[in-house]
């Protein structure tokens, strides 16, 4: 990832529930801890400096 890229999650109200930055990435590979998300659809929006973004859907079903 470039640097200065940014990923946020996002619930199903277009509210924030986690974000980050790709500044402590390893081979592009950012680890998310998303144990405290309930079990529902989040969206996680990537945006880079440039800004350019990439959106994608996020299952949470960890959980009774």
């Amino acid at each position: 990832m470039a640097p200065g890229t940014s990923w946020k999650i996002l619930d199903q109200r277009g509210v924030i529930v986690l974000k980050g930055d790709f500044e402590d990435a390893i081979n592009g590979v950012q680890p998310v801890d998303i144990s405290g998300l309930a079990n529902a659809v989040y969206y996680v929006v990537m945006t880079s400096p440039q800004g350019a973004t990439v959106h994608r859907k996020l299952v949470v079903v960890n959980r009774n």
